[in-house]
């Protein structure tokens, strides 16, 4: 009962790691491609500019609050 399983695809060892997407990468291209500044979306956003900038920049992840503002 010896059943050799062949597999079609890479082994474990030969997969690419996934690393997963910051939101504030993502939201940086989309203020970038709607024309919208950092400092208009902070304002309408209710939050601080510096705050909204460490988000697109990747330093911080967004709050709580701050996605339910984004949505």
């Amino acid at each position: 009962m010896n059943k050799e399983i062949k597999h079609n695809g890479p082994s474990a060892n030969e997969l690419t790691p996934f690393t997963p997407t910051h939101p504030g990468s993502i939201l940086k291209e989309e203020i970038e491609y709607r024309g919208i500044s950092q400092c208009k979306l902070a304002k309408d956003m209710g939050i601080g500019y510096s705050a909204l900038n460490e988000i697109l920049n990747e330093r911080k992840r967004p709050h709580y609050y701050s996605k339910q503002l984004l949505e």
